[in-house]
């Protein structure tokens, strides 16, 4: 089972081998708010969610992701949330009071969609103008 056509053999393909074939497209805007609300939802019930985290903002700049992405996103800007009590000298340190003081900010998701995240199907913005020269290509 794959999420990908394009790598199917062609000999699968042909008719009669595969009766039912179900293409789902990239989530819309209101789709990927969604989905970021489901994979934030643990997040806002403990409080860990800081309050300039704004899900429609997210959902704009996470064009052409999937939601499989999307939640990669999450769990990556979580991962950097964890990663400032995390103390590495000699050995491996946590912060003891890292639990009463960590928050997932706005930062961590513009971090995790900098370094981390990139979606598989296209680029993550429109930048066509870029590359028009004088309105023509």
């Amino acid at each position: 089972m794959t999420n990908r056509r394009d790598l199917i053999d062609d000999a699968l393909l042909r008719p009669g081998r595969l009766e039912v074939q179900v293409e789902i497209g990239l989530p819309d805007e209101a789709g990927r708010v969604q989905i970021l609300e489901i994979h934030t939802a643990k997040m806002r019930e403990n409080n860990l969610l800081a309050p300039d985290v704004d899900l429609a903002d997210l959902a704009v700049q996470t064009k052409n992701f999937t939601g499989a992405e999307i939640e990669g996103l999450v769990r990556a800007a979580q991962s950097t949330a964890m990663n400032r009590f995390i103390q590495l000298k000699n050995n491996f340190e946590i912060d003891p009071e890292a639990v009463e003081k960590i928050l997932i900010r706005r930062e961590d998701f513009y971090h995790a969609l900098e370094h981390d995240i990139k979606p598989a199907f296209g680029p993550a913005d429109d930048n066509l103008d870029l590359y028009v020269a004088n309105g023509e290509w």
